[in-house]
């Protein structure tokens, strides 16, 4: 029979339940074709789909266990008796100092060859397991500064959660200003890591989500994070550091001054769980009852990727007026909290109460970290996000449903597309997991990786990534190119390398307006500390025309006037409760109070907490050379702009936030806590006993969460 049998023939059969399945003849089917035609993914998905139905295979343990070898998914050998043979296969794909950890093949081909000090640049799925390499390394004590950069701060934190494993052998850095150890692991973005790069001698440093280093999408835009991102590559490349860089579904990297150099390309799509595909016919008319039928129909923890906030709110409170939801017991002190720390009118809650999570840029980092952590935990059964969500923070979902073609305001291309389907099923919890999408799947067409710093001669270069360069890596064209900035007398060129997340031009143009102005309106602008609304206003309208240079709205803010007026608005509240209660008593009739909420939101996360303070010692640095050079006392603006970054708080409230500790418990504890330095704030906060303290019982056991992983 197993002559008659065929890949999609044997597919039904093993998505049918309850079937009588021809058992013996599947499993011969799956021998021979790995026989004839090596590791295929045909192959490899039906062994993994009849790994979901271990049970009905049992009575043939011992091909099963075979056919598990020959496909190299060695961890789940894990779950059988073995004999002494295929122990010894287990320990051969185990790696120094993990007792628990057992790779499976390809997994342990890139171990090895970073083991033996060859760089690696890895394209592989989401399912692959890329990070527990990095682990495998650390643990391999081949390295004493080992550096990872990460695209988002919602990464630092779970990657420095799981590492803090390590924190005998190794000093966890994630925040600036921490002092270091003997021997150190960096968990940083690539804006932290330029903070350490030239004062530690980094031996071994990683780049997750490596394709963000193609920057043809961004080139033209201010603020580049991309060009921050080449520029700490370059510096680290040319340390002689080995290297591993990672990322999924890449199909080729363009770096030809690398090729040179020795690193090894490994493109696999080697998988470990199944994605079943499901298209959901529907048209701008029924979409949302599709939806709401879909949900109702499917079981399982469920993300629902949504283009934008406003796209992700409006999904969030269909499912919440529409499906018979109970509320869930175990979120009610949560709930509770939210609403008495931020405002009763915020959706957020509510939805929580109900068991459905949103994840998007405008929610509080903590309070996104708590969603993701309930969400994996089982206490909500959907997760409705964003982009915010699917660069690499890792979730539990049987489930997704992709309910929007759009990825940052661009239809989605296969390479997002096979990055958010990547977040359905998890080895171990879920082998088999499900996509459902509201619309056609994307051309399958895989991205080449263009590294513009290591192009060749005819690759165009930012001018702000150049000005980064060494002259013996610059061509012709490109030292013509950068040659006006290098020529001109007004601004020296250390400013504009450290500055250099700016385009030179507008730097330039900063400078020059600087440098017209009167000898009083020069001193006017030389002051420290904190500044009067006058003195603030005018900063901020330089920092709007000569570095943001934006028409349109940036996160509620659209001129240097309305930057000024938010900040002295939340500077007289400080309360995040009284500041969101302040702008809902004053609203204007028809506004709604979600958006408003939500907006205010984003702002101080974005202007407060990271645009503003960045913008404002860019400012100081021009002004302070136009004020050298006229023989004028200098300005200081590093204390008020910490002081805003931090919410006009301690300095700790930040970090703390990032670990998962909302900055209105920060403000209860204040008092125990050390603000001499971020070490010694961590040290009390550590070291801290939180029960007899006047807290909430949530308030307690959100300190004990923080503490496990300091």
């Amino acid at each position: 029979m197993a002559a008659n049998l065929s890949y999609n023939g044997i597919r039904k059969m093993l998505r049918k339940e309850g079937m009588n399945l021809p058992k013996f003849e599947i499993l011969s089917y799956i021998s021979k074709s790995v026989s004839l035609n090596g590791i295929t993914p045909e192959g490899q998905e039906l062994l993994l789909r009849v790994l979901d139905r271990k049970e009905d295979f049992m009575e043939y343990e011992d091909i099963l266990i075979s056919l598990i070898r020959k496909y190299g998914l060695y961890p789940y050998l894990m779950n059988f008796n073995l004999s002494l043979s295929d122990e010894v296969a287990c320990e051969i794909h185990r790696p120094d100092g993990f007792k628990d950890v057992v790779f499976h093949s390809k997994q342990n081909e890139v171990y090895y060859t970073l083991v033996h000090k060859d760089n690696v640049v890895l394209s592989a799925p989401t399912s692959f397991g890329k990070s527990l390499i990095i682990d495998s390394i650390i643990t391999s004590n081949l390295y004493n500064n080992i550096m990872i950069i990460v695209p988002s701060v919602a990464l630092i934190d779970e990657t420095r959660k799981r590492l803090m494993k390590f924190k005998e052998q190794y000093r966890v850095i994630s925040f600036s200003g921490q002092s270091l150890g003997k021997r150190n692991i960096f968990v940083l973005t690539q804006e932290r890591a330029l903070e350490y790069i030239d004062s530690v001698d980094i031996d071994f440093f990683v780049i997750d989500e490596f394709y963000k280093l193609d920057m043809k999408e961004n080139q033209e835009e201010n603020d580049s994070r991309e060009i921050v991102l080449n520029q700490v590559f370059y510096k680290l490349f040319k340390s002689q550091a080995n290297y591993y860089l990672l990322g999924p579904n890449i199909e080729r990297l363009i770096a030809p001054r690398l090729d040179e150099q020795k690193y090894k390309f490994i493109k696999t799509d080697y998988k470990t769980v199944v994605s079943e595909f499901h298209h959901i016919k529907n048209n701008p008319q029924n979409k949302e009852d599709k939806l709401l039928n879909l949900c109702e129909k499917i079981s399982g923890q469920t993300l629902i990727y949504c283009k934008s906030p406003a796209s992700a709110n409006k999904v969030a409170e269909l499912l919440y007026a529409n499906l018979k939801l109970d509320p869930i017991e175990d979120n009610e002190e949560f709930v509770h909290w939210i609403k008495q720390n931020y405002h009763s009118d915020w959706s957020y809650p509510k939805y929580l109460e109900y068991g459905i999570g949103v994840h998007h840029g405008k929610i509080p980092r903590a309070l996104a970290q708590k969603s993701v952590e309930l969400f994996n935990q089982g206490y909500l059964r959907f997760l409705v996000c964003t982009s915010t969500l699917i660069e690499g923070v890792n979730t539990k979902a049987r489930n997704v449903i992709i309910y929007d073609n759009v990825v940052n305001r661009k239809k989605m291309d296969f390479f997002s597309f096979n990055n958010i389907c990547g977040r359905s099923g998890r080895m171990n919890s879920y082998m088999i997991g499900n996509v459902y999408t509201f619309y056609e799947q994307p051309q399958p067409e895989l991205p080449f990786v263009n590294v513009p710093v290591f192009g060749d001669d005819s690759t165009i270069i930012p001018d702000n990534l150049l000005i980064n360069m060494d002259d013996e890596d610059l061509g012709k064209e490109s030292r013509e190119q950068i040659q006006k900035y290098k020529k001109q007398d007004i601004l020296s060129s250390n400013l504009l390398k450290k500055n250099s997340y700016i385009k030179l031009d507008y730097l330039l143009e900063l400078s020059q307006y600087l440098y017209g102005l009167s000898t009083f309106e020069l001193k006017g602008m030389a002051w420290s500390g904190l500044p009067d609304y006058e003195k603030l206003n005018k900063a901020c309208d330089l920092i709007w025309n000569y570095i943001v240079k934006s028409k349109r709205h940036i996160s509620s803010v659209c001129s240097g006037k309305q930057l000024c007026y938010k900040i002295k608005q939340f500077e007289k509240y400080k309360s995040v409760s009284n500041y969101l209660k302040s702008i809902i008593d004053t609203k204007k009739t028809k506004e709604d109070n979600n958006e408003l909420i939500e907006s205010a939101l984003d702002f101080m996360r974005q202007w407060l907490n990271y645009k503003f303070p960045k913008y404002l010692m860019t400012l100081q640095d021009v002004l302070n050379e136009i004020l050298e050079r006229r023989g004028l006392p200098l300005c200081d603006y590093s204390y008020y702009a910490s002081y805003v970054e931090c919410y006009f708080t301690k300095p700790y409230f930040i970090p703390f936030d990032e670990c998962g500790l909302p900055i209105q418990v920060s403000a209860k504890i204040k008092k125990y806590i050390s603000d001499d330095c971020i070490d010694s704030a961590i040290e009390s906060l550590r070291k801290l006993n939180p029960m007899n303290l006047p807290l909430s019982s949530f308030e307690k056991r959100m300190i004990l969460s923080v503490q496990k992983n300091l």
